[in-house]
């Protein structure tokens, strides 16, 4: 593929914020990066889909609750397309998420990018789609992890398989 052009363009008032509180996001700050989503805004991961405000930071509490340490790095953000006929736009934010299972644990680290759906009126996020490989996260619990590499090694190999026959 070739590309004959790239469009370098500085982030709006509300992408930089989105970027600077989720650089910042901590159980002390969990309300103020809530409320930059619609009070009926949808958030999806690879474990659940909820819809609301209320909800969406509930997703964001457990984390802090169940992991040590949880914090997203490496943030890059890309506006990704503004639908004609639509008051949105669609936001791209790859990162990578590190945290601790518990307080000696290694610290796991899982390459993800959330899709966002944001309203040009308001500002807001409507819709939160999460993409990581989930496995990654169960792999940091020791009861999991050797079933979560035997399964891997398996579909490895039938893949391996699949693409020779």
């Amino acid at each position: 593929m070739t590309v004959s052009h790239i469009t370098v363009s500085l982030l709006t008032p509300s992408q930089e914020q989105f970027l600077r509180q989720a650089k910042a996001l901590s159980l002390t700050t969990l309300s103020d990066f809530a409320a930059l989503y619609e009070s009926s805004a949808e958030f999806t991961d690879p474990f659940q889909t909820v819809r609301g405000r209320q909800a969406i930071e509930e997703v964001y509490r457990s984390m802090f609750i169940h992991l040590v340490e949880p914090r997203f790095t490496e943030l890059k953000f890309a506006t990704v397309a503004q639908p004609e006929g639509t008051d949105a736009e669609e936001w791209a934010v790859a990162w990578q998420f590190e945290f601790r299972t518990k307080e000696a644990g290694p610290l796991i680290r899982i390459p993800g990018t959330s899709w966002l759906m944001v309203s040009k009126g308001s500002g807001l996020v409507t819709r939160h789609v999460d993409h990581w490989d989930a496995s990654e996260l169960m792999a940091g619990y020791p009861v999991l992890s050797w079933a979560i590499r035997g399964i891997k090694r398996r579909i490895a190999k039938a893949g391996h398989v699949i693409e020779t026959s």
